[in-house]
């Protein structure tokens, strides 16, 4: 996995391959992703945000030592 963090929106059709059936999207405008052909069933897929939920608690869990 990826992640880039872009300035303008904008930007993100010249960064993605022509090929965009392994290409996910995580935000809040799905239409966007739909205009950039990735395909529906890729867009906030329930598994990738619970999987970065989990680490995102994990990580959380270590910081404040609840984790150890």
């Amino acid at each position: 996995m990826e992640v880039i963090a872009l300035p303008k929106a904008d930007g993100i059709g010249s960064l993605l391959p022509a090929a965009r059936g392994n290409i996910g999207y995580i935000g809040p405008v799905p239409e966007r992703a739909l205009q950039l052909g990735i395909e529906a069933s890729n867009i906030n897929p329930k598994g990738v945000i619970d999987y970065l939920h989990y680490y995102r608690l994990l990580q959380n869990r270590v910081r404040t030592g609840l984790y150890a």
